[in-house]
């Protein structure tokens, strides 16, 4: 009766390693996670936030002072933009990311890719108060397999002007979205070329 109870022992002993042991690399998973998204925050430099507030500053609403990068498969690219409200009133501001075109360096053109592979396709909203200004990182990752090229997306920052839905043009553009449905500014594009 000792040795079986001695085996009940050896197979909980053998039961908890293995826990502890997938524990472990969960909790590795977890720190490498948010270890790279600080990683891709920090690339978002200070002379890239003055620049932002420069343009913003000398009149623009929308700011993208760099609006191409290079990166390699599986690397990262942070793109600042800034917003700058000038619509007499508090408001929410939305972000959403587009597939532009893209040309592999085959010359072959590319007609549609997953955004949701290399970004979010919309950011969380930025309430931003009249005549002040946020600045927000626009983070890509090249996904695995992409093939070396250049590939343009296009950023829209849209907002609700509360007229009713009386301007849909940038809703069936694909701009917009319907809570959201007024683009402000222009379409900008920022640019990947992956080497």
């Amino acid at each position: 009766m000792k040795k079986r109870a001695f085996e009940l022992s050896i197979g909980f002993i053998v039961m908890l390693i293995l826990t502890i042991i997938v524990f472990s690399f969960g909790i590795k998973f977890v720190y490498d996670l948010v270890n790279r998204s600080t990683s891709v925050v920090e690339e978002f430099d200070e002379q890239t936030k003055k620049e932002i507030e420069n343009m913003l500053y000398q009149g623009n609403i929308v700011a993208i002072p760099i609006n191409q990068k290079e990166a390699g498969v599986k690397d990262s690219a942070v793109f600042g933009l800034g917003i700058l409200n000038q619509l007499g009133k508090e408001t929410d501001f939305k972000v959403y990311i587009r597939f532009a075109t893209a040309v592999t360096a085959n010359e072959e053109e590319l007609l549609d890719i997953d955004v949701t592979e290399w970004t979010f396709e919309e950011y969380a909203v930025q309430t931003i108060k009249d005549n002040e200004h946020k600045i927000i990182p626009l983070a890509f990752e090249v996904p695995g397999g992409t093939s070396r090229g250049t590939y343009v997306f296009n950023v829209n920052v849209c907002y609700d002007d509360e007229d009713d839905g009386n301007n849909n043009q940038e809703i069936i553009d694909n701009k917009c979205s319907s809570l959201y449905p007024d683009l402000y500014d222009y379409t900008h594009q920022v640019t990947i070329v992956v080497k």
